[in-house]
């Protein structure tokens, strides 16, 4: 993750809503060819995204056409699909770390442990992420 992190756009980002060049929204088809095209020519002919796997699967979101454009759409596949699979690392990690006591208290253990069906899994997943 670290080194998509490296290659992708400075963070802090935002979140944003285009218009067209004179400020007005985009309200057509034809506004968004506009806009594309505009964007194309002031970059490149590529253009980045993320998308539902499969051939004419629905577009999630467009990333651009400038130098850390393809960059930043890996990061944000990484990061949506690393989430749940972290969670659940991060729950697995918080019970392990959890007993209680004779008295019915919670304390923390000495020795935390995931298990390795887990442990593999992670790393299955970066692994793929970073291909």
């Amino acid at each position: 993750m670290s080194d998509i992190l490296k290659g992708a756009t400075a963070r802090p980002w935002q979140l944003n809503y285009f218009v067209r060049a004179g400020g007005e929204k985009i309200e057509t088809v034809e506004h968004v060819i506009e806009c594309l095209t505009a964007s194309a020519v002031q970059g490149n002919a590529e253009l980045h995204g993320c998308s539902i796997p499969g051939d004419g699967e629905p577009v999630i979101c467009y990333t651009g056409n400038g130098p850390t454009s393809a960059k930043n759409a890996r990061l944000i596949v990484t990061a949506v699909n690393a989430y749940e699979p972290m969670l659940a690392a991060l729950e697995e990690v918080k019970q392990a770390c959890l007993f209680g006591d004779d008295d019915g208290g919670i304390g923390v253990s000495e020795e935390p442990y995931i298990s390795a069906a887990l442990f593999a899994e992670i790393c299955r997943l970066t692994k793929e992420q970073q291909s």
